[in-house]
């Protein structure tokens, strides 16, 4: 817990800066992570579960715009929604290898 990262993630035609700090963790059970962009705020919620063939991932992505970006938020679904498969297909090609 308190450990904090920066990232740059591809949104739309351009690019996203965002920090990151995990706010809690359950070992081999949760973790939790709070993150911060200009003009959006993310909470990541990952939970794990021991299933026969491995482990389970659910994957839960809270993000809020803010400033005037909320204002645009319908319009910006469809890059959140493909900002989210791109590191969902990242995950699991980590994970496979």
């Amino acid at each position: 817990v308190g450990t904090a990262f920066e990232l740059t993630g591809s949104f739309g035609p351009g690019t996203i800066d965002m920090r990151y700090q995990i706010t809690e963790i359950e070992p081999n059970q949760r973790v939790v992570l709070e993150g911060t962009g200009k003009g959006f705020r993310a909470r990541d919620e990952m939970t794990f579960e021991s299933v026969e063939e491995g482990t389970l991932i659910n994957y839960i992505a809270d993000i809020t715009l803010t400033n005037a970006l909320r204002y645009l938020g319908p319009l910006l679904n469809g890059s959140f929604r493909r900002m989210g498969e791109k590191a969902l297909d990242g995950l699991a090609q980590t994970l496979s290898q």
